[in-house]
């Protein structure tokens, strides 16, 4: 289904890949999802491997994410990442609060509060996990933990922060198991989300945050779930460690008139290959038998024998109809391959101007024009201040103090910031 917030589809890579590995992964994606601009893709890639994906698809339709980050800027906190760290290598997304952290590194509520808000304060995108353990579920207290979770990791967040924070809603159960929650028991929980941020905000913040389902998803389960009003994506787990079944959850999580269109172009192609295949036996077939070669197909005497006005054999007939068969599905797989290029630009601009209009614009301002520095006539620069407005009073009257221009030093590249 058709939905106002635009869907977003993340793979977590946890701790896989080498550098290696996760570049073979991203160029798989890159060469299979090259024509998705219908929702977000987001890859989640360890820490080492950060500078090399990103590299790899800073020029594509992906999206770089991390695994985590310091609720500090910088400091002495060994071993730990910083939210402009992280900026160097053009993340736009990073995972708060997952179950694993909360669990193994005992992460609480008020540290990932810490986390959240430092995300924001460095313009990136937090993916705040909640959710809730099978026993929790069991006795029957998963809107108490989820509702706890959602609260605490959430304080201290101003409404246009929460709009643009994602929340994924992994039920621990079914993180890693092969169990997932059925399409209605994800609905369920996510749409109780939805009503708690009403009422922790406002209904716009309701309405606008995205919250992605984050439990075993895989391709065949992914359309069901993304077919659900208040699913808006999902956080994937192991299925995003092999390019075929994240693609494949991908395209299945697209609205179905592009699925339809995809099916449609899929099938004209496979259509369109066999009526060449069917072209060049006919052609072959009715080549002249004595000096048949590849050139004689496309002679004068051939094509007049095969196409031209005075050919009524049946071979002849057939081949004619098979051309202009021809014809028609390539134009045809023209004109749909360009609606949907077209399609996909429209939804880029509508998803622009949705992030245009939340975010306020503030005017310009022009700089204050600076004074160049005057040289006293001993020809020493005189000092700011006090010090050198007196120098400037004693300057002789008609005499105008030369300034001369100060070369401006080039300005070396960071060898480890390999943006600048």
């Amino acid at each position: 289904m058709e939905k106002d917030r635009r869907l977003i589809i993340a793979g977590n890579w946890k701790m896989n890949k080498t550098v290696a590995e996760a570049l073979d992964l991203v160029k798989g994606l890159k060469r299979n999802l090259i024509q998705v601009k219908e929702l977000d893709i987001v890859v989640c890639p360890p820490f080492t491997a950060l500078s090399e994906v990103s590299r790899e698809i800073i020029d594509s339709n992906i999206r770089l994410g991390a695994q985590n980050m310091s609720e500090q800027s910088v400091g002495a906190c060994t071993g730990e990442i910083a939210a402009e760290f992280l900026k160097e290598f053009l993340v736009r997304y990073v995972i708060l609060g997952h179950s694993e952290r909360r669990q193994h590194q005992e992460e609480s509520n008020a540290l990932i509060a810490r986390k959240v808000a430092a995300a924001h304060a460095a313009s990136l995108k937090p993916i705040v996990c909640v959710g809730e353990t099978l026993e929790d579920r069991e006795d029957g207290k998963t809107e108490a933990v989820v509702e706890g979770q959602l609260t605490g990791s959430l304080s201290g967040i101003s409404t246009g922060q929460a709009k643009e924070t994602i929340i994924a809603y992994e039920p621990v159960w079914a993180i890693g198991t092969g169990k997932t929650a059925t399409s209605e028991q994800a609905q369920d929980v996510h749409a109780f989300i939805r009503s708690k941020l009403e009422s922790l905000y406002d209904a716009a913040v309701a309405k606008q945050t995205r919250i992605q389902y984050g439990g075993s998803v895989k391709p065949v389960n992914a359309r069901e779930l993304m077919s659900q009003p208040d699913i808006d994506g999902a956080l994937v787990g192991g299925a995003s460690l092999d390019v075929r079944s994240f693609s494949d959850i991908v395209n299945n999580s697209i609205w179905p008139p592009n699925i339809m269109l995809s099916l449609v172009i899929g099938f004209l192609t496979f259509i369109l290959v066999v009526i060449c295949a069917i072209l060049m036996v006919l052609i072959l077939v009715q080549l002249p038998k004595k000096d048949a070669g590849a050139g004689l197909a496309f002679g004068g005497g051939t094509a007049e024998a095969i196409f031209g006005a005075g050919a009524s054999t049946p071979l002849a007939q057939i081949t004619k109809y098979c051309a202009g068969i021809f014809l028609a599905l390539a134009l045809a797989l023209s004109a749909l391959n360009a609606y949907r290029s077209n399609l996909g630009d429209r939804l880029l601009k509508q998803e622009a101007a949705r992030q245009a209009a939340k975010t306020p614009t503030t005017p310009a301002t022009e700089p204050a024009p600076t004074e160049p520095p005057t040289v006293t006539p001993s020809g020493t620069e005189p000092e700011t201040g006090e010090t050198g407005a007196s120098a400037e009073a004693n300057q002789p009257e008609g005499e105008a103090a030369e300034t001369p221009p100060k070369p401006t030093p080039a300005t070396k590249p960071n060898p480890n910031n390999w943006f600048s």
